[in-house]
């Protein structure tokens, strides 16, 4: 199956997708609150106004992008993409610091805000969306998994079919398709021996007709092998999609890089704000939280790989979510107790959204850093599985086939022959010239079609009951 590139994660339909938007607006208000603490609003609302006035101005912002975008791609390209969310942080900036300028009356800060809102967008946006896009894949790759493993073993189930069982099962079917045609067709001719006019002789003509072209057609379905194969030869995607707590069981890949960058991630989009706010001490100790943190959440997930054999009966995101209340029980600690910023109100307020960007990051890096193997391992698994399956259907089909052409065989000899015979019989007595003689052979003729097609209802229950490889002739 095809990879998930890039573009195709960042440019496709979760560029835009209103999970993101949802997802992004507990930090992004955080980080306004905090942003805003110091400043002299009339309300305390304000800046709970600001930050959702902010957001929702976005998601309109970068929803119109991305359909103005799609006009001409059907994937956005990278540069397209990256161009939405940097105008959606211009836009969060502008509108943050006229807000403060008109309500607060302070400076507005366009440079500052715009800037830290373009740094966060450039490692925050991107990575969501991309892990959000994997993810969707993830599910849809194990709902196509289940889906090829049912029909593998379906085929294994009918390749440990012998062919003596497939040439019963053709017989009988065939029987059961002809069987109700002959009943009819009996009675239909014993219904009118009292009233036969040539019409009627006519009519009862064209009826056997048709039994023996249906005939022939069941033949030449059963030499063919038609309507045997399991109709695999063309495979999509099953549509169907894991559930969402299944795909969320990812064993921890790459503790350490993981750890980094929610580290990195977290520091960069707290720190400036900290310091701008509370000073130089209040970002020291944001620093210092969020690196003791971050080693919490790099050695549990590392542990976890190194003893594998020992955690692999639990979910792998159960040892992320251990390690994060360790990591979040730190920093904590550090944030109200360490004494960096002596002013404990300060930690107060920024810890709450230090605990948001580790949750997050946390998740979404450690998802991001697996996903892309993981997807491609069980891509590959799907590609095995459908090769073994068109395999098996092959063999499926060419027992099928084979046991076919020698059950046309038989129904090329005694059965057809009798039809042949019938039709040939009435054809011959409405077609011929009017004769006041043929009128006292038409009793004892349907009593030689009647009998013909007793026998070939004997025929039809004989062929699905007799012994596989005694009813075969011999071919010399």
């Amino acid at each position: 199956m095809r990879s998930l590139t890039v573009r195709d994660a960042l440019g496709g339909p979760w560029a835009s997708h209103w999970l993101v938007w949802v997802s992004l607006y507990p930090p992004t208000t955080l980080l306004v609150l905090l942003r805003e603490t110091v400043t002299p609003f009339p309300e305390w609302w304000w800046p709970l106004l600001s930050a959702t006035v902010q957001h929702l101005v976005v998601g309109v912002v970068i929803a119109l992008g991305a359909a103005l975008g799609r006009r001409r791609h059907a994937v956005l390209p990278l540069a397209v993409a990256g161009s939405i969310w940097g105008v959606a942080a211009i836009v969060r900036g502008v509108i943050g610091g006229a807000v403060a300028g008109s309500v607060a009356g302070v400076d507005p800060e366009y440079v500052f805000r715009i800037i830290t809102w373009l740094v966060a967008s450039t490692l925050w946006v991107p990575v969501f969306v991309y892990t959000l896009a994997q993810f969707d894949r993830r599910r849809l790759l194990l709902g196509s998994l289940d889906a090829a493993r049912r029909e593998l073993d379906s085929a294994r189930d009918m390749t440990a079919e012998s062919a003596d069982d497939v040439q019963r099962r053709l017989r009988e079917s065939v029987r059961q398709t002809l069987q109700p045609v002959l009943d009819d067709l009996q009675g239909s001719l014993s219904n009118s021996r009292e009233s036969l006019s040539r019409r009627r002789l006519e009519e009862l003509s064209a009826q056997l007709s048709r039994v023996h072209d249906e005939v022939a057609a069941v033949v030449d379905a059963a030499g063919n092998g038609s309507g045997s194969g399991s109709g695999s030869g063309e495979r999509t995607d099953s549509g169907e999609r894991a559930s969402v707590r299944r795909a969320f069981d990812v064993r921890p890949g790459r503790p350490a890089l993981t750890a980094l960058l929610v580290t990195v991630a977290t520091i960069t989009l707290i720190v400036p704000d900290a310091w701008r706010v509370f000073g130089h001490l209040a970002a020291i100790e944001v620093v210092v939280a969020t690196v003791v943190a971050g080693l919490f959440l790099g050695v549990g997930p590392a542990i976890a790989l190194r003893t594998g054999h020992r955690v692999s009966v639990f979910p792998g995101q159960a040892v992320t979510v251990v390690s994060l209340v360790f990591a979040l029980g730190a920093m904590t600690q550090i944030m109200l107790a360490s004494g960096i910023d002596p002013i404990t109100w300060h930690g107060l307020v920024i810890a709450p959204l230090i605990a948001v960007s580790l949750i997050l990051a946390s998740v979404v890096f450690a998802l991001a850093s697996a996903l892309f193997r993981i997807n491609e391992e069980a891509g590959q698994l799907i590609s095995e599985t459908r090769a073994t399956i068109e395999a098996l259907t092959a063999e499926n089909d060419e027992v099928r086939e084979r046991e076919g052409r020698r059950l046309a065989i038989l129904m090329h000899g005694p059965i057809q022959g009798r039809l042949a015979a019938c039709v040939m019989a009435l054809n011959f007595h409405t077609t011929a010239a009017p004769d006041p003689a043929d009128e006292d052979r038409v009793p004892a003729m349907l009593d030689s079609i009647l009998a013909h097609l007793t026998d070939v209802s004997a025929d039809l229950v004989a062929l699905a009951s007799l012994d596989d490889r005694a009813a075969t002739p011999e071919q010399g």
